[in-house]
């Protein structure tokens, strides 16, 4: 077994790499459906690897493709466990992918839906209703920064 550190970020390349959706776009998400899921995305033949979920940089800008998430609550805890699978390849041959990874991550957090500074609950209740079921009754918390929504079953910070 090879061991490599790499950054894997959905974030560091703005404009490069976009995430997954978590629910079709036609139907709001469910909390409840989140960790009884296990997400595929960017699978096969992946043709468009600047239009990603995620980047890597490991000794150059590589791809990543073929994932595989899990996002399970821990049993009488407030926080969840990940397993994520997914391959590596370089971006100059996308679909050929060279190495894989599985990372699994114990503890993990949901820090809510962020908003700005000063958005109501009322504004970010009815920018999330299409987005988020069930968007009225989660819990909104005040930061120094920002305001999140949470969902029920999860705790503030």
């Amino acid at each position: 077994m090879i061991s490599v550190h790499a950054h894997l970020s959905s974030t560091a390349w703005s404009g490069r790499c976009y995430g997954f959706l978590a629910a079709p776009i036609s139907s709001p998400l469910r909390w409840s459906e989140v960790t009884s899921t296990r997400y595929a995305f960017d699978a096969g033949d992946f043709e468009s690897p600047g239009l990603c979920a995620f980047g890597l940089y490991r000794t150059a800008h590589q791809h990543t493709g073929n994932h595989s998430l899990a996002i399970r609550r821990q049993s009488k805890k407030p926080t969840f466990k990940l397993d994520w699978r997914a391959e590596i390849g370089d971006l100059d041959e996308p679909g050929d992918y060279f190495a894989s990874f599985h990372a699994k991550l114990i503890g993990a957090t949901f820090d809510g839906i962020h908003f700005p500074a000063g958005t109501t609950q009322r504004d970010a209740v009815d920018q999330m209703t299409c987005y988020v079921h069930d968007a009225d009754k989660y819990r909104f918390s005040k930061r120094k920064d920002s305001v999140a929504m949470l969902p029920p079953s999860t705790k503030a910070k």
